[in-house]
């Protein structure tokens, strides 16, 4: 194992114990005591089989569950550890203020109702993600390909394109399926859309450009009247893998960009792709990815819409909404419509009719869904594909269906 891997391994085996501390006041049960050490050290030793299996970057087919797995028990004895410490720390401040006031008592009372009050919710809390997050590892979830459908009202979409549909995927991460059959089946869902154009807003792959070539003929089968065009997200730069020489990278983005080519898709690189109906214009323009913060600010949205007038309709493909509020809402010229992914959602949180949360949305402003501003919309597809934690659970895979009307109409 690496340093990192045997860090985490200390770390995660040091919080079982610690939690166990407070799981104890509450299950006396010697068997479930047992089960608990047995479901914390299986959790890691599926991990350990799937990693030495890992050989020449082919993964094995259960390695993801292994992660997903191991994170979830993570969370549980993560969450737990904190209210062990909260305890640990209200007693370690008694001890101080006896000590300073010179009081001699128990400079540590036992309390037995309230440390198995403080157990009860530290179990409860403890296993409501840790029961989402293994819930969200079923194939059902994360195959649970949902359609947003959006109609988007307009002053000044040209009469010529009332109606238009935009099939919106995003995030496809194609090195995480484990079910080609199944992502066949999502991606049937978006031809079945019969939208007029089809736009993908990036990630396409987690790491490398091999990872999409088994896919190319399920995308070259989707078919739409005005054709579909793409951008790169942050993943499809190959930045978080190893290349020897920055021209091994470098040709590695250039046959994803060949792949996709071949899905029938016009990448688009800081440029602009025109739509002309009954003498009237719609532009679609494409940047390179740009994100705030440790993203790669790789996007010229300046040059990609140089060939068009401040105030034409334009969509635009960016793969970070953080671009929205950074760059295109002041911009001089005027992008009616954005189109983001990047975030998934988070994969996990809750989305019914009146409540919508993930914890992405303390790092993300907009996060999910449609966001309008001063007659300026942005769309953020919560993704098709997952990466990192294999699952979702609340939050589905998107496949997006955008209607632009005419206020005119």
């Amino acid at each position: 194992m690496s340093t990192a891997q045997i860090i985490f391994v200390v770390v995660y085996f040091g919080l079982a114990i610690y939690a166990f501390q407070v799981y104890k006041r509450i299950l006396y049960n010697t068997l479930i005591k047992v089960l608990y050490f047995f479901a914390v050290i299986s959790a890691w030793i599926f991990w350990v089989m799937q990693q030495r299996q890992y050989v020449d970057e082919i993964k094995p087919m259960n390695y993801d569950l292994s992660l997903g797995v191991l994170g979830s028990f993570f969370v549980l004895v993560f969450i737990a550890s904190c209210f062990s410490l909260i305890d640990d720390v209200y007693r370690l401040f008694l001890l101080l203020r006896n000590w300073l006031l010179n009081r001699k008592v128990n400079p540590t009372p036992y309390y037995p109702e309230r440390r198995r009050f403080i157990a009860g919710v530290a179990i409860a809390t403890s296993f409501a993600p840790f029961s989402v997050m293994m819930l969200g590892l079923k194939k059902s979830s994360k195959y649970n390909f949902k359609v947003h459908s959006y109609d988007l009202e307009f002053p000044d979409l040209p009469q010529a394109f009332d109606n238009f549909k935009i099939a919106h995927i995003s995030d496809f991460h194609a090195g995480s399926f484990d079910d080609p059959e199944e992502v066949e089946r999502g991606l049937k869902m978006v031809q079945r859309l019969e939208a007029d154009v089809v736009l993908f807003t990036g990630d396409m792959v987690n790491n490398l450009s091999d990872e999409a070539e088994k896919y190319i003929d399920m995308f070259y089968r989707i078919s739409a009247k005005y054709g579909k065009f793409s951008v790169l997200g942050n993943h499809d730069y190959g930045d978080y893998y190893p290349h020897k020489t920055d021209e091994q990278q470098q040709q590695d983005v250039d046959q994803l960009i060949d792949f996709q080519s071949k899905m029938g898709f016009k990448v688009l690189l800081d440029e602009t792709v025109t739509f002309e109906k009954e003498e009237h214009k719609m532009h679609v323009v494409g940047v390179q990815n740009w994100g705030t913060g440790r993203f790669p600010k790789k996007g010229d949205l300046q040059k990609a819409s140089e060939k068009t007038a401040d105030d034409d309709f334009k969509i635009l493909m960016s793969h970070d909404p953080s671009h929205w509020e950074a760059e295109v809402l002041n911009n001089q010229k005027k992008f009616q419509l954005t189109l983001s992914g990047h975030t998934h959602g988070f994969q996990i949180g809750i989305e019914i009719p009146g409540l919508k949360w993930s914890p992405i949305q303390y790092r993300y402003k907009q996060w999910a869904g449609l966001y309008s501003r001063n007659q300026n919309h942005l769309i953020v597809n919560r993704g098709f594909g997952h990466l990192g934690y294999p699952g979702r659970y609340g939050i589905w895979p998107e496949i997006g269906l955008i209607t632009l009307k005419s206020k005119l109409s």
